[in-house]
């Protein structure tokens, strides 16, 4: 008798576990955009411009692969001096609910100097294919180190 019910109770308890069913994110196409001031480049997984110019120099690095962008600006005079790095990423999610969710982290690192208005700012797009939808923003700039503000984050 307590080997049938210790089997019921077993067969009871494999009856209530449900599979668990996930979803599939297939990438469909990448792009890797790189700009300064006179140099512009595009390829699918990796791009990088490095240019010097009387006001000071300018590098930007895009590496699909490792989900890395980089802009470097030195400004040494009084010009204009810019750089440019941002990445495209196709997606497929197929076989998704609206209970799933997709995880992106974004962050903002460096140090900015000079004249007032320096600064960055990493952003999120999101084309759905109906509609482009409001994501996420960082930005940080000399008036936030000036006043000791920590970059602001804010939803678009």
């Amino acid at each position: 008798m307590s080997y049938q019910l210790t089997s019921l109770l077993f067969l009871a308890a494999c009856w209530m576990i449900t599979p668990a069913r996930a979803g599939i994110i297939t990438v469909t196409s990448t792009s890797a955009f790189v700009a300064t001031m006179n140099c512009n480049k595009t390829a699918p997984l990796f791009a990088q411009c490095s240019e010097s110019v009387a006001a000071g120099t300018a590098t930007a690095v895009a590496d699909v692969l490792a989900g890395h962008l980089g802009a470097l600006v030195g400004a040494t005079a009084p010009g204009f001096v810019t750089s440019l790095a941002q990445v495209g990423v196709g997606l497929a999610l197929n076989d998704l609910t609206s209970d799933d969710f997709l995880q992106i982290d974004m962050s903002l690192h460096g140090s900015f100097t000079n004249a007032p208005g320096n600064g960055a700012n990493v952003s999120l797009i999101i084309d759905d294919g109906n509609e482009i939808i409001g994501a996420p923003a960082i930005g940080c700039n000399f008036l936030n180190a000036q006043s000791g503000d920590p970059c602001n984050s804010e939803a678009a």
